[in-house]
């Protein structure tokens, strides 16, 4: 498990009424996460976890301090049973995310609800293949039609030297979002939607394609990370497009690592759901 305090002070806020100008906000955030895992035999896992967040609508796990003393909340944001036996790998519940990924489609407090599976080529070798897939469950109604999303990845890693490995991955995520009777304003965020607001003006077909580098050569503590990631909505008229770049550089492993990094990134209204 883990804790983290923060203090955060935000400058610059979107003006969105009346005065043109607005103060800084400060404010202080905490996050409470704590998990186990059983293994059963030789190829069965069972994991749990906690954490702080709203049940309600956990689209972070941070939570703000000041309700006038009220209590934290806290929630499952993972429950899952899991098959691994060599490059083989199966896994359902509620999991973590099983793509490779950067925070560009994927935001890190989401874990999929679902059957999610996957097929690696085992043992060492300089080129390694997989294949990944996922059926996820978004949504489900009684009365009218469910929510859901099937997606795969593909993903070839290179390891010329031990020094460098380079992977590259594409990805599909085909969204079929009936209804938004139980999505709030966190699950929609900035995407289009009718007048009425009971549904996305676009459907969301996502293409998305990534390169990570990882380079070693300039000692254990401080390796090297360079990700790119592209995506592209399909199922958008506009507005259907977004990339991001990360470096990271060191580690935070053991006492006394540091490590640092750099993110930029746009993504436009349509280009990824929520």
């Amino acid at each position: 498990g883990d804790f983290r305090l923060r203090w955060e002070r935000t400058s610059d806020q979107e003006v969105t009424a009346v005065p043109d100008v607005l103060e800084p906000r400060r404010r202080w955030v905490v996050r409470f996460r704590s998990g186990v895992t059983r293994q059963f035999g030789s190829v069965t896992n069972f994991g749990v976890r906690i954490a702080t967040g709203s049940r309600g609508d956990p689209n972070s796990t941070d939570i703000t301090l000041g309700d006038f003393a009220d209590r934290l909340e806290m929630s499952f944001d993972r429950a899952y049973l899991e098959l691994k036996h060599k490059g083989a790998f199966l896994t359902g519940g509620k999991f973590a995310n099983p793509f490779t990924t950067s925070e560009l489609v994927w935001d890190g407090d989401v874990n999929p609800q679902g059957v999610a599976g996957s097929l690696a080529r085992s043992g060492k070798h300089q080129v390694t293949p997989k294949l990944t897939g996922i059926f996820y469950v978004v949504d489900e109604d009684t009365i009218n039609p469910d929510s859901y999303m099937a997606g795969g990845q593909g993903q070839v890693a290179f390891k010329p030297s031990s020094s460098w490995n380079i992977v590259l991955a594409g990805a599909y995520y085909d969204y079929t979002i009936k209804s938004l009777r139980h999505a709030d304003s966190g699950d929609t965020r900035g995407n289009r939607l009718t007048p009425d607001g009971t549904q996305y003006l676009s459907d969301f077909d996502l293409l998305d394609g990534m390169l990570t580098i990882d380079h070693r050569g300039f000692g254990e503590r401080f390796p090297v990370r360079f990700v790119a990631d592209y995506v592209k909505n399909l199922g958008a008229d506009a507005k259907d497009d977004g990339f991001g770049v990360d470096l990271f550089v060191g580690r935070a492993s053991a006492k006394r690592d540091l490590r640092f990094r750099y993110r930029y990134s746009q993504a436009q209204t349509e280009a990824i759901l929520a």
